[in-house]
């Protein structure tokens, strides 16, 4: 052949290569790249003067690149076929999975002229085998987990077909399946009849079955699975039974733990409040003796500290696996009789004591340290404490039910006076639960058995040196206890709910005294949070103005930053509303609690009060001074009143005048009076207050 042929079969050879839809290329015998049509251009990304030489390897995928050029290189020196699936990557990052298959070619004289190859683009095919590939593993996860095997059994040669987990279940080795006669060598005696009558029914009757059945695996352990097998048809004809194969051992187990498991509580595994009940009862009503003398019992009681926060906040998974953790940390202390989760987030731990002593301080340490590490929450970790209560009795001195209820008494006031701090039973502790409770149980029936009545504490105008307005103060007279402070009242009154009925008495009352004063005197009551959310407040509040005909701007309603917290937007509108109809309203304790200056803007408040704690400090507190400046100023600028209360000596006045406080209230200018006092106040003349 002539050099004019050769040149024309070249170009032959490459108009083919360029039209043809596979990726062509040329190499010399020495694997160097001679030639790539453009369709392997396409396909690497790269141009002929790029891929010539060794060039092309640039191509390959960084993580494909060593094993490629392995296999190339090996080719090469034993002059033989190339055949590999891999990955192209484009200069703009795509990548493509490519087959390549090469093998040498030479000349009419066998002489070795080099490599010719061609490429594939497998990249749809690889991604079908890969999302088969996953599935794949994915169902064989899921068997593995659920502990399901599948299987199929021909009808006609009854070979036995099965899938890995089913080796697992019958602890054999992976390997050929065995025959349907070794397999029935598993099952016992009857068992062994039940499930070969069943199969051999349902191919009779071809139809499907449920069984279940007990089994000894090759590693001589008793077994329990459930086969389901459902009939297979090709052309209406039966060819073959498939199913599921599970093991169902602990379901069958169940059943014997039945009676422990009522004793259990089902979130954490620890024992529920019925067998928390029974250890108690039968703790308390023996003597346990020992070498040492009677035992004694010591019960402790833990509350979760905001574990309402983590359901909010992280949800109920969250708040199941928190109580998990902790009831495994309370397990892990050493020397407890028992552990228990008796409600939502509340756990007891009961501990046997041997000996005269009771103390148990190092249990109690234990337990707290319980809550000192944080809680691993997903990827979260939750900082958790805790309220505890605890008490001790020596067994058969004290019954399950005054064990149960001082420990109660306890928690409470663990959670309420000593958050975070164990809190051990004692005769203190029941005296003030005493009374507690009987001021609860009698507050509801104060009211309308006259024992609440009010004072009235005045407030000084410093500029006019005047009294403007009067503080309504609540006060209890109790029959039995005498008076109790408004501190203790509170408290008691919003825990038990009335909080709301005594508030709007005082509001009610406060109007119906202050309509017998002059008409340029105010007054000022304090509201709650509950009564904010009343939809109806604002309807009481125009009633009473309405029914002692006073004027709506001579009542203020006193409120705390507190309010806020649950619902700002619905406490800003009602505030608002009541500000339309000219009801002033006051920000009571400013600087104490949640304080915000976005609250001064948004708020429509008349006056604010600064706290009598900042004026108790002047002179004392280096930052007290400037936090007075600074809401006088704020006064001024957002042209809102100020009151200071707490005033006791003339010093503090004069501190507050010089810093532009408009009115003080305290002992300097009066203690609370009553109404009588008030009126026949006004009766004689208007108060004056000497600055000297």
């Amino acid at each position: 052949m002539d050099n004019i042929d050769i040149q024309r079969d070249g170009l032959r050879f490459k108009s083919l290569a360029d039209i043809s839809p596979a990726g062509i290329f040329l190499t010399d015998c020495s694997g160097s790249c001679t030639y790539v049509n453009q369709s392997w251009m396409a396909l690497s990304g790269l141009s002929a003067s790029e891929a010539h030489e060794y060039g092309w390897a640039d191509a390959l995928h960084p993580d494909d690149r060593e094993h490629v050029l392995a296999e190339w290189h090996r080719a090469v020196q034993n002059d033989q076929v190339f055949n590999l699936e891999f990955r192209f990557q484009k200069p703009n990052g795509e990548s493509v999975w490519i087959s390549a298959l090469s093998s040498p070619y030479g000349d009419e004289d066998d002489t070795r002229l080099g490599f010719v190859g061609l490429c594939f683009d497998v990249s749809r095919q690889k991604a079908m085998q890969i999302e088969i590939d996953n599935a794949n593993r994915l169902f064989r996860k899921a068997e593995q987990i659920a502990q399901i095997g599948t299987w199929r059994l021909d009808v006609h040669s009854y070979q036995l077909f099965w899938s890995e987990q089913i080796f697992a279940i019958h602890d054999l080795p992976e390997g050929p399946v065995p025959s349907l006669g070794k397999v029935l060598e598993f099952y016992p005696g009857h068992e062994k009849s039940r499930l070969s009558e069943t199969i051999r029914q349902s191919i009779e009757s071809q139809t499907a079955f449920d069984l279940e059945t007990g089994f000894v695996t090759a590693n001589n352990q008793q077994k329990r699975v459930r086969n389901i097998g459902e009939p297979q048809f090709e052309n209406g004809k039966l060819t073959s039974i498939i199913g599921v194969c599970q093991d169902v051992t602990d379901k069958f187990q169940l059943e014997e733990k039945l009676r422990l498991a009522a004793q259990l509580d089902d979130l954490t595994g620890i024992a529920n409040r019925k067998m928390f009940v029974e250890t108690i009862y039968r703790m308390t009503n023996q003597k346990d003796r020992s070498k040492d003398g009677d035992g004694g019992i010591v019960l402790m009681l833990i509350d979760l500290d905001d574990f309402k926060r983590v359901n909010d906040d992280l949800g109920h998974p969250a708040g199941d696996e928190l109580l998990i953790q902790v009831a495994d940390r309370l397990s892990a202390v050493a020397g407890t009789e028992l552990v228990a989760r008796i409600g939502g987030d509340e756990f007891a731990v009961v501990k046997r004591v041997e000996g005269d002593t009771l103390n148990c301080d190092k249990t109690v340490q234990e337990i707290q340290s319980c809550f000192t590490r944080a809680f691993t929450i997903g990827s979260r970790q939750l900082k958790c404490s805790a309220s505890i209560g605890w008490t001790a009795g020596e067994a058969g001195k004290k019954s399950e039910e005054i064990l149960s209820k001082e420990a109660d008494i306890a928690l409470y006031c663990s959670k309420k006076t000593h958050p975070k701090v164990p809190v051990m039973f004692n005769h203190d502790i029941g005296l003030r639960h005493k009374r507690y409770t009987k001021l609860a149980g009698d507050l509801k029936s104060a009211l309308a058995n006259g024992e609440m009545y009010l004072l009235f504490q005045p407030q000084l105008n410093i500029e006019s040196n005047q009294i403007k307005s009067f503080e309504a103060l609540l006060r209890w007279d109790h029959p039995d206890l005498g008076e109790v402070s408004p501190a203790e009242l509170i408290p008691i009154a919003e825990e038990t709910g009335t909080i709301g009925s005594l508030g709007d008495w005082v509001v009610a009352e406060a109007c119906r005294h202050a309509a017998l004063w002059p008409d340029e005197i105010n007054v000022s009551v304090n509201v709650s949070a509950t009564q904010l959310i009343d939809p109806d407040f604002i309807s009481k509040i125009m009633r009473t103005i309405a029914k002692y005909q006073m004027d709506p701007n001579r009542l203020e309603l006193e409120i705390t930053e507190s309010v806020f917290i649950e619902n700002i937007d619905q406490t800003k509108a009602m505030l608002e509303k009541l500000s339309s109809i000219g009801v002033r309203i006051a920000l009571d304790d400013f600087g104490t609690g949640f304080s915000s200056l976005s609250y001064l803007c948004a708020i429509p408040f008349d006056t604010v009060k600064i706290d009598r704690s900042f004026v108790a400090q002047i002179g004392e507190l280096e930052g007290a001074a400037p936090i007075i400046s600074a809401v006088t100023g704020l006064g001024a600028a957002l042209n809102f009143q100020t009151v200071a209360e707490g005033v006791e000596n003339s010093s503090q006045l004069a501190f507050l005048k010089e810093k532009g406080c408009n009115h003080i209230q305290g002992f300097l200018i009066s203690e609370p009076i009553s109404s009588r006092d008030v009126q026949e106040f006004f009766g004689l003349k208007k108060y004056q207050v000497s600055n000297g």
